[in-house]
């Protein structure tokens, strides 16, 4: 009878004292966002970027390299990884290395690489060339421009290419903000699930972590940022947009850097480089400051002007902050379209795309970022042009 009542109370008060215990930190984490120093977090912002966090290990084989690397986003390291390139390329090849983040490699399971824009743009090449063209993908998830430039340093350093190809820049934001930024303003802990396998020991089995990986994914991208909308809305927080300005700021002039410094990389080693513009769906539902970011969202989405559509997109896309995945901002952009050395071209994709009334959105993209077949091949039809006008291969 005895374990019968202790039963009965914990199957009735159990769900009720995580109840509370779920209202106390919900109710603490609006009191913390409410006193936030905004000061403070640039101060972790520049710890976090002024720390090196590439950690990549390059080792040399006869006819291939091999990458380990591990990186810092959201909630800590994540496992060691390991990718194995082979070079089969002939001595007398003009080789080109891309290098970027998921968007160029990401596709479905039924697609082969062959619908990425990098193997595009080689089947294009050799096509009229009097010299055969090898083109190497080094697109890796998640790298921003600290992982890329370790990633140049040490491929180039292994055999050395004719030409360098850089599509990047998303993740420089969406990194410093999942690591830094938004976990002084999460209203719910995100790590829940992860912390939940764990507290019942079933963190042993690969199909549980999954499944906390998912959940999580589910709470950072979705639920947290609707409830900060919310509590906006409710009027209950309130968040301040100036401090995200000297974010930014600080964020692009490390992207800055590395990109410097990528490029007098290639000019010590005589090697041209082409950045892109890069691009991404405006028509996913960005999150920011309520009144400012969803205000121009839904502008963006009433216009009929192609002009003022994009204009107004652009301003809740450069005030997102709570996004899944953030994406570059227009600074960035700028930055890349002020390159002017030698040896350095910049492909304004995003400015080609505007003077052909682009619609940027889910037609060309699975999500944010990753782009879809047919954009990949209008990528590579506009490298392929570029390349071919400004007689880069010889």
């Amino acid at each position: 009878m005895k374990l019968k009542n202790l039963v009965f109370y914990i199957i009735t008060f159990l769900p009720l004292c995580l109840l509370l215990f779920f209202l106390f930190r919900f109710s603490s984490n609006v009191v913390h966002i409410k006193n936030l120093d905004y000061e403070r977090i640039v101060c972790e912002l520049e710890n976090y970027l002024a720390s090196d966090k590439a950690v990549i290990s390059f080792n040399h084989g006869d006819d291939g390299l091999r990458i380990e690397y591990d990186y810092l986003i959201e909630d800590g390291p994540y496992k060691p990884k390991k990718i194995n390139f082979v070079f089969n390329n002939k001595p007398d090849d003009y080789l080109i290395y891309v290098y970027g983040s998921s968007p160029l490699i990401s596709r479905l399971p039924f697609l082969g690489e062959d619908s990425l824009f990098p193997d595009i743009l080689e089947s294009e090449l050799n096509s009229g060339q009097p010299r055969n063209v090898r083109v190497y993908n080094f697109g890796v998830s998640s790298f921003d421009s600290f992982d890329i430039k370790e990633m140049v340093k040490g491929t180039v350093n292994y055999r050395k290419p004719d030409l360098i190809i850089y599509y990047g820049g998303h993740m420089d934001y969406s990194s410093a903000y999942s690591v830094v930024i938004r976990k002084n303003f999460t209203l719910l802990k995100g790590d829940f699930f992860k912390k939940l396998v764990g507290f019942s020991s079933l963190n042993k089995f690969d199909k549980w972590n999954k499944f906390a990986g998912i959940g999580d994914w589910i709470l950072y991208t979705s639920i947290e940022p609707n409830l900060i909308n919310l509590m906006q809305m409710a009027k209950i927080v309130s968040i301040r947009p100036e401090p995200f300005v000297d974010y930014n700021q600080l964020i692009l002039s490390y992207y800055e850097k590395n990109i410097n410094e990528i490029i007098n990389f290639a000019r010590e080693k005589n090697i041209p480089v082409i950045f892109i513009t890069p691009i991404a769906n405006l028509e996913v539902k960005p999150f920011g400051i309520y009144d400012i970011t969803q205000g121009f969202f839904n502008l963006g989405m009433k216009e009929s002007n192609y002009l003022k559509r994009i204009g107004y997109l652009f301003k809740a896309r450069d005030s997102e902050i709570f996004t899944g995945d953030l994406r570059a901002k227009s600074g960035l952009n700028y930055f890349l379209r002020s390159l002017k050395r030698s040896g350095v071209y910049v492909l304004d994709l995003e400015a080609i795309l505007l003077s052909n009334e682009f619609m940027f959105n889910y037609d060309s993209f699975y999500d944010v970022g990753h782009i879809r077949p047919g954009l990949h091949k209008i990528i590579a039809d506009n490298i392929h042009g570029f390349i071919k006008t400004r007689k880069i291969i010889s």
